[in-house]
């Protein structure tokens, strides 16, 4: 007899009331088995939204990176930079910039989009400027993202679209199932009849293929989701850091999608020092706090000592437990089989201890990570003077250009000053070809000091020196000038306990598109040139500024 017949039979022999009380009963369960599985699937919406929303924060993250620069840039540049962002994502719908509450670019991936860009817009102004949001119209949601880069405001928008339907009927059939099975037991009981082991083993053969398949599903969707998720790190953190070549704008942007990825709150990125045979810090974050090189003295793995050194020079990533018991994660950077740094992971905000899976993950990202530094610190080398860590002469020229044409745009001045070390032929005759090279090292890193992240230094030959200062008018051009003059002249160059006295001389030309539009970067570098030999020839240790005359003047 089947597993139904034998159900119908039983209960047609009970009475009555045991008919009502099986009723309420079987009410309850199938309620009951009803609750449940609507929890898992909430469960399984919450876990899938959550992806969703930590998958556009990365995205977010690199494409607000990448306007913060666009008051460096034109409205075309940016334009073509958005282009991109919506070959790149698929989900993104439209991107809008404004600058002080007005709307300087508005692009979206469709022109039918073009309700729904409106509506959102709508919604903007009716909320209080959230950071982040969740609209809904139809059967399809929506990611709303606000970031204000003062003045600067990103606003952008993803879609995404799940159906849980199926989700839904596979569950009730689920309960179905078990129910009917719970069902077959309890009336096997109160009839007081002894159910063969054949058939109570057949009933338990049909309903078990559904739990464990269930079971699978479960366990299988999950490994999907976070491989899916790994998928979309690596893709964003190839768009994102592969495109930069600054070695320091690219150690910025690992920190931030680390983080983001690991939803942690400090990381430290080391690079290896083979001569001593141990990685060193080099940068690192706590919060929204920067950590730079001179913070991180103390944090270094010598290779080969410790669980975290042997881990590191087995190229094995580790996870150890810390003071706080909140416990940290090391991973190496690996390029080209060879071991360049490694990536230090504590703090987790959700969680107090990492996991496997997090140890896998950030091991899957490292190995993106650690190729895109070694080809940055490989084009790093091949603009950068080996002794001083100046650019060279070759991108000056290029950097020199670009910013004229830059500038001519923007209608702002530029300046550039030149400079070089008074009798520095004595040094080298003299004390040799060693403390010579030591004192244009020294003045490179004490000229580095003095001035902003936006300005560049180059050797431009021999112990000659250029500083282009962006957006730097003559006056301020002049002081900044006169201020590196008087440092290096009361700085102690101490050399095999030598000490020395530096002087230098410089010559400082602007470029002002306000009075005059076309300026070439060869004439620039003349005047300041000119006004460096008039420094040179008129006693020396002094700066001077070439003023160029205006059409009115040159007539008269």
């Amino acid at each position: 007899m089947s597993p139904r017949r034998l159900l119908i039979y039983t209960i047609l022999q009970d009475t009555d009331n045991y008919i009502i009380m099986k009723a309420s009963a079987g009410l309850k369960t199938i309620i009951l088995l009803l609750l449940l599985s609507l929890g898992e699937i909430e469960f399984e919406k919450y876990l899938y939204f959550r992806n969703k929303k930590n998958e556009f924060r990365v995205q977010n993250k690199i494409m607000q990176y990448s306007f913060s620069k666009l008051s460096r840039m034109d409205l075309k540049k940016a334009r073509k930079l958005t282009v991109t962002f919506f070959k790149n994502y698929s989900p993104l719908l439209f991107v809008v910039v404004k600058k002080n509450n007005s709307i300087i670019m508005a692009a979206n991936k469709k022109p039918g989009l073009n309700n729904l860009f409106s509506a959102t817009l709508s919604t903007i102004r009716k909320t209080d400027q959230p950071d982040y949001r969740v609209l809904k119209l139809g059967k399809d949601h929506y990611y709303f993202y606000q970031q204000r880069t003062a003045p600067y405001q990103l606003i952008t928008v993803y879609t995404f679209r799940k159906e849980f339907i199926p989700l839904y009927l596979r569950n009730l059939l689920l309960s179905l199932a078990l129910f009917l099975m719970f069902s077959l037991r309890s009336a096997l009981k109160r009839s007081g009849r002894s159910r063969p082991a054949a058939s109570e083993k057949e009933a338990e053969k049909k309903v078990q293929p559904h739990i464990q398949q269930y079971k699978e599903l479960y366990e299988d969707n999950q490994k999907l989701s976070e491989e899916l998720e790994n998928l979309t790190t690596l893709r964003e953190v190839g768009l994102a850091i592969n495109s930069i070549l600054n070695f320091d704008q690219m150690l910025q942007t690992i920190m931030d999608v680390v983080l983001a990825k690991m939803n942690a709150r400090k990381i430290i990125i080391y690079l290896i020092d083979e001569t001593d045979r141990e990685l060193v810090g080099q940068i690192g974050r706590e919060g929204n706090r920067i950590i730079s090189a001179d913070g991180l003295k103390n944090e270094k793995i010598i290779l080969g000592s410790g669980p975290v050194g042997s881990a590191m020079e087995l190229h094995t990533p580790v996870i150890l437990s810390g003071s706080s018991q909140e416990g940290y994660m090391v991973t190496p950077l690996i390029a080209k089989g060879q071991l360049i740094g490694a990536i230090k992971v504590e703090d987790r905000i959700e969680e107090r201890t990492f996991t496997e899976n997090d140890k896998n993950s950030l091991k899957l990202l490292s190995s993106s990570v650690a190729i895109a530094l070694n080809n940055a610190r490989l084009y790093e080398m091949a603009i950068t003077d080996g002794l001083t860590r100046l650019y060279v002469h070759r991108h000056f020229q290029f950097r020199l250009q670009e910013e004229l044409q830059r500038h001519r745009r923007s209608n702002k001045p530029l300046s550039l000053i030149m400079f070089d070390i008074d009798h520095f032929k004595k040094f080298n005759d003299y004390y040799g070809h060693q403390t010579g090279d030591f004192i244009l090292k020294e003045l490179s890193q004490v000229s580095r000091s003095l001035f902003r992240s936006t300005d560049s230094l180059f050797r431009y030959g021999g112990e000659e020196i250029a500083v282009l200062l962006p957006e730097t008018d003559p006056d301020n051009a002049y002081m900044l000038a006169e201020k590196l003059r008087k440092t290096v002249e009361s700085h102690a160059f101490t050399f095999q306990n030598d000490s020395f006295k530096v002087t230098i001389s410089q010559g400082v030309s602007t470029y002002e598109p306000v009075k005059r539009k076309e300026l070439s970067k060869d004439k620039l570098i003349k005047m300041a040139d000119e006004a460096l030999y008039y420094s040179k020839n008129n006693g020396r240790n002094k700066t001077t500024f070439y003023h160029i005359p205006l059409p009115s003047e040159q007539q008269a």
